[in-house]
């Protein structure tokens, strides 16, 4: 799944996250809100076009 500020809104309005603080990997809404997701979604669009190349390849 690509992320995009949109997709984690609506994530992030779909869960309960008033705990979250309590946990130490799950990060707060405004915290994930500020994430640059372009390098992430970049390395996954490349993952995938390779691994449909090779797919196709056979």
């Amino acid at each position: 799944m690509e992320l995009t500020t949109e997709v984690v809104t609506l994530l992030i309005a779909n869960d309960d996250l008033t705990n979250a603080h309590n946990y130490r990997f799950v990060e707060q809404p405004e915290k994930l809100l500020s994430h640059d997701y372009s390098e992430m979604n970049n390395k996954l669009y490349t993952f995938l076009e390779k691994l449909a190349a090779h797919y196709l390849s056979k």
